[in-house]
């Protein structure tokens, strides 16, 4: 990379400086919450399949008379 030159007073009222990783932790901020997103949707699937798993369970246990009327 080559050398910046040093910025005049003129500059710094025009614009002030942004510090060198603001606009990456901006990038880094919203993949973090796409995958925070995806992470949500993913332990929702789990649940409803462990929940479905469950009530099968439940029923062959049931069938195969391993479970009483009264549980």
């Amino acid at each position: 990379m080559g050398r910046q030159r040093p910025r005049r007073p003129s500059d710094l009222s025009i614009q002030p400086p942004v510090p060198a990783g603001v606009a990456s932790l901006a990038w880094c901020d919203a993949d973090a919450q796409m995958m925070l997103d995806k992470l949500d949707e993913l332990f929702a699937a789990i649940a409803l399949v462990k929940q479905s798993m469950e009530i099968q369970l439940r029923t062959l246990a049931t069938e195969l008379g391993f479970l009483r009327d009264n549980q």
